[in-house]
């Protein structure tokens, strides 16, 4: 770059342009610019994914780290903060027999067996009642099911729906964000067209203790954000 200045001031540097820059290009946490006249070395700082600052322009979110974790993707590009959710596909009751089974747990509380009730007898009082016979129609079964996931007392964090788009699918659906939703569904039903699916898709409230983090929603679920921004155990309060 031509000296603009003379000969009488030489350059303390020179980065290629006449502009004072006021922060690092977004990717670096510190740098060196040059002041627009050259005379003088400029340190500056710079957004980076995982600083715990979102950059308006790069990022959608920074949970303040670049881990898998958290309330945000690790490239800091999406914020992934959502409740797990699953599926069951209903059969006909004809070869859904007596006593068999399926579990399904939300990951915090008891897993839950439902188990199919054709005589009025359940093998184990402990399980939820799906009452069907042989001739039920696939439709119904969902409905069966349904009903009884959605009758189970509380704790328990799933909800089911009838598929919009399909009478003998059932939508499960974690009430509560986080990847402590991902749990398998097991059955052991004979007829083949009964399928389970999930759950799948929680993301959040995982990180592990030391952790940087932004909320509560970043760490594991017995941990909080501390006033450190590091996921910590919860503060003792004192007793009265």
């Amino acid at each position: 770059m031509v000296n603009v200045n003379g000969p009488d001031r030489p350059e303390a540097c020179d980065d290629g342009n006449t502009k004072t820059e006021v922060a690092c290009d977004y990717g670096q946490a510190s740098c060196q610019k040059c002041s627009g006249d050259c005379q003088s070395v400029l340190p500056l700082q710079g957004n980076v994914c995982g600083d715990n600052l979102k950059d308006a322009t790069n990022e959608a979110c920074d949970d303040g780290n670049t881990l898998i974790c958290g309330s945000c993707s690790a490239n800091c590009k999406a914020k992934t903060l959502t409740a797990a959710t699953g599926s069951i596909t209903a059969s006909s009751g004809f070869q859904m027999y007596d006593e068999e089974t399926f579990t399904i747990s939300d990951g915090i509380n008891t897993p839950v067996t439902f188990e199919v009730d054709r005589d009025n007898k359940l093998k184990n009082n402990a399980h939820q009642r799906v009452v069907l016979a042989s001739d039920t129609p696939a439709a119904q079964v969902a409905q069966a099911i349904r009903n009884a996931i959605n009758a189970v007392e509380e704790p328990f964090e799933i909800e089911a729906a009838i598929s919009a788009s399909s009478t003998i699918t059932v939508n499960l659906t974690h009430k509560l964000q986080g990847s402590i939703g991902n749990q398998t569904i097991t059955e052991r039903i004979t007829n083949m067209g009964f399928r389970v699916s999930g759950m799948t898709g929680g993301s959040g409230y995982d990180c592990a203790q030391g952790t940087k983090c932004v909320g509560d929603e970043d760490c594991a679920r017995d941990l909080v954000c501390g006033t450190n921004k590091t996921c910590a155990p919860p503060p003792v309060v004192p007793a009265p």
